[in-house]
């Protein structure tokens, strides 16, 4: 059975000076960076509970039942659309989902919220997110240290293979939760925009949806990802197209390349997959009218009577986000593919 890799639980853990991203993320002064510290610190504090809580969970894994409902996975490169994608359908549509609390009791998870997730809020969340990240020990987290267990834990790799046990543990993992909340469930997991494969191969319950954004928007939210989140240009954020020990000659190209690869990448999913199972979503047209894609899940998925409650459809923005300089690079790239 898989084990959490990181002592933190969250992207700190993940990033060589994590002092640096603190000091990064403290200038921000977005409460809901804020708050991703404060439940790392908090984390911290509660490994020792957790590491008993842990000897709970597998006990439980090891006599769970297989997944019996859909799983909706949303993927796509980061900065794609995938946080605000997966609030709109866990916001019209009754899902399980993994939650702030979770992020506290990464070693037991299911045993953490089957003992507090009756103490907390389970309303509508807003849509607004700091890179994915929510406030509230309710509210949605997209788990990376959970998916670490079975995709391993270097985020910046794209895995050929689950780590060993992975697919039992992952059937019993979603399998338990099911049975605890008795509904479907939805996760979103950036990284499987490269590798939905081996997911998909553990059961035909697993459906994907991908958002595919305008890459030379993407490219100027990846250049600004750098800045903010890794702290090093020469740094992804997120899933690498390139080893670690290449150092790019040109960063704005080095960003294209990233969302070139990305672009690939989910083509060639939905390959393996089919497009019944791995749906290639436009972010802009998503946007448009998110509640095309509420109506998708439930009539094609989930087979099940479609909200009557609709989403506004939300502004994209087209602000330019790097110099001109850059940006006209970034267009000339695109326009070559």
């Amino acid at each position: 059975m898989g084990r959490p890799t990181n002592k933190v639980s969250t992207q700190l853990a993940h990033q060589e000076k994590p002092l640096s991203l603190i000091w990064r993320l403290l200038k921000t002064r977005d409460k809901r960076a804020y708050y991703a510290m404060f439940l790392s610190g908090l984390g911290l504090l509660l490994t020792p509970l957790d590491v008993a809580m842990g000897f709970r969970d597998r006990m439980v894994l090891a006599r769970a039942p297989k997944i019996s409902r859909k799983i909706i996975v949303v993927v796509g490169a980061p900065r794609s659309g995938t946080s605000l994608t997966a609030r709109v359908l866990l916001n019209s549509i009754p899902f399980g989902y993994m939650n702030n609390l979770s992020q506290l009791f990464p070693r037991s998870p299911l045993t953490a919220n089957r003992w507090f997730g009756r103490f907390l809020s389970k309303k509508s969340a807003g849509y607004t997110t700091y890179y994915g990240k929510s406030n509230r020990l309710g509210g949605f987290n997209d788990a990376l240290y959970i998916w670490d267990r079975w995709l391993g834990s270097d985020r910046s790799k794209v895995p050929d293979q689950l780590t060993p046990g992975a697919k039992e543990e992952v059937q019993a993992f979603f399998g338990t939760m099911q049975v605890e909340e008795d509904v479907s469930t939805l996760c979103k997991v950036n990284r499987l925009n490269t590798c939905a494969h081996l997911v998909g191969d553990v059961s035909q319950k697993f459906h994907f949806i991908c958002l595919n954004r305008d890459p030379v928007n993407l490219a100027q939210s990846l250049f600004i990802a750098r800045k903010e989140i890794t702290g090093s240009m020469t740094v992804p954020y997120g899933t690498s197209h390139r080893p670690k020990s290449v150092e790019p000659n040109d960063i704005v190209q080095d960003v294209c390349d990233q969302v070139h690869f990305h672009q690939n990448a989910q083509t060639e999913q939905q390959r393996k997959l089919g497009s019944d199972r791995f749906w290639i979503v436009d972010y802009e047209a998503f946007c448009r009218d998110p509640n095309d894609l509420v109506r998708r899940v439930c009539n094609e998925v989930l087979k099940i009577d479609v909200p009557q409650r609709t989403v506004d459809p939300f502004q994209v923005s087209d602000k330019t986000k790097v110099s001109a300089a850059q940006l006209s690079q970034i267009k000339a790239y695109f326009s070559k593919c």
